[in-house]
């Protein structure tokens, strides 16, 4: 189903026409499928924090040191 044939489906005028037991089917089937859609992108952004927060800190470690001055960058 493309764009343009949803957009005809919502619009007032096509939504006059369709009964109100299939236009309750219809919102709920969307409404359905939008919760989906965002309950599923949870998991790759739970995995992304997840993921983030094993990550080593050894290169901010450095940076903080070399800027703090501690550290001379390049030189052994």
């Amino acid at each position: 189903m493309s764009i343009h044939a949803l957009h005809a489906i919502l619009s007032p005028e096509a939504r006059a026409h369709i009964p109100a037991s299939i236009l309750e089917k219809i919102t709920a089937a969307l409404a359905s499928s939008i919760a989906h859609t965002f309950l599923w992108s949870l998991i790759p952004a739970a995995l992304t924090l997840l993921f983030v927060f094993f990550m080593p800190n050894d290169r901010f470690v450095s940076m903080h040191a070399a800027q703090s001055g501690k550290v001379q960058v390049g030189k052994e």
